[in-house]
């Protein structure tokens, strides 16, 4: 399975890792060009922009957000909107949460276990 992280702190670089030492291909992004060349060095596929982390992502595009809750939404929203499921990992506020669900583009949603609600169609 192919699957994008978005934020490779502490917390999205390690699930990176678990994820391709499982056998999964990452292509992975962060604003911290380091932290992208850190993972590429590792066996992720690297990505300078939302856009190329996008357009390396073959349909259907699944992304896996460990953000800070307050750009959660905003960062979905703005920058990558051809996304088919989304997976939040970082704790968020219900509401930003079920605003990113109910995207046009968005088929399925999972949101964090710190949200109330954990899944929005």
């Amino acid at each position: 399975m192919q699957i994008g992280m978005v934020g490779l702190g502490r917390m999205g670089a390690n699930m990176a890792r678990r994820l391709m030492r499982a056998g999964h291909e990452c292509v992975v992004y962060d604003t911290n060009a380091a932290n992208v060349a850190q993972m590429a060095k590792e066996g992720a596929t690297g990505a300078g922009s939302p856009d190329e982390l996008m357009a390396k992502l073959t349909p259907p595009r699944a992304v896996w957000l460990m953000l800070p809750a307050a750009i959660t939404a905003k960062v979905a929203r703005d920058s990558l909107r051809a996304v088919s499921m989304w997976a939040v990992g970082a704790s968020c506020q219900s509401a930003s949460s079920l605003q990113l669900g109910r995207g046009q583009r968005c088929r399925r949603f999972r949101g964090s276990p710190k949200c109330r609600r954990s899944t929005a169609r």
